[in-house]
């Protein structure tokens, strides 16, 4: 991971939903999070996943989370 700003991050997923909002017809759309590996920081992968929670509530998309079941994901063993 690049280390990209939360900001530019958000300000990216916006334009996104902007841009399927206005497609005809309007795609589904499910956002779907990811996490910052922790070593940059608390406040950085805080802001990271809010970015997705907020950026999708204000378009009124679905999000969906990551899971960390690893029996979920069986080609992560």
């Amino acid at each position: 991971l690049r280390g990209l700003e939360p900001a530019a991050l958000r300000d990216n997923l916006d334009a996104i939903l902007d841009r399927a909002e206005t497609a005809s017809p309007p795609p589904a759309v499910v956002v779907v999070g990811m996490e910052a590996p922790p070593n940059l920081g608390l406040r950085y992968t805080s802001a990271f996943r809010e970015a997705y929670r907020d950026v999708a509530a204000e378009h009124g998309t679905r999000r969906e989370g990551l899971s960390h079941d690893l029996h979920l994901a069986p080609s992560c063993r």
